[in-house]
């Protein structure tokens, strides 16, 4: 794997009698936003999302014809756990993108902010991870480590 994206869920609905957390959907804003930030995100070839509907709404429409795996183990996964699932990929894809929740996919990506960061996109990083929010890794040469090179929070 050359590049990753980490991608937190789109805006949704709040809380409600009758609604489990793991339902809710994406509200109006939530998909316009997503709709905007699949522009900015390169090229890739394999998203990977938590099962929860909110995170398949934003995959769906991130990924287009671009193959879609969920995995209820993501579901508000720590960032280990995350990190598991995506190197059972690492070899199969060039440039994922994995949907997910916080507090896992903010910091999975403070953990992956290694050595060649941008230090804007790491300065950004540390001020907030909204919903929407994405940040764009690519591998560092030796392959055990990525940089952060952007991320898209003001969309």
């Amino acid at each position: 794997m050359k590049h990753l994206s980490l991608v937190r869920h789109g805006k949704a609905s709040q809380f409600s009698p009758g609604l489990s957390d793991h339902s809710r959907p994406l509200i109006d804003v939530g998909v316009a936003r997503i709709h905007r930030l699949r522009l900015q995100i390169p090229a890739f070839d394999y998203v990977l999302c938590s099962s929860a509907i909110r995170t398949m709404q934003t995959a769906e429409i991130l990924a287009r014809d671009i193959p879609l795996e969920s995995s209820d183990l993501l579901y508000h996964a720590d960032p280990e756990t995350i990190w598991d699932e995506i190197e059972q990929l690492a070899d199969e894809v060039e440039h994922l993108v994995v949907v997910g929740h916080s507090p896992g996919i903010p910091a999975l990506a403070h953990m992956l902010s290694g050595p060649g960061s941008d230090p804007k996109a790491k300065a950004e990083l540390a001020q907030h991870y909204p919903t929407g929010g994405w940040s764009f890794f690519t591998a560092n040469p030796d392959r055990a480590s990525f940089a952060l090179v952007r991320t898209g929070f003001y969309l």
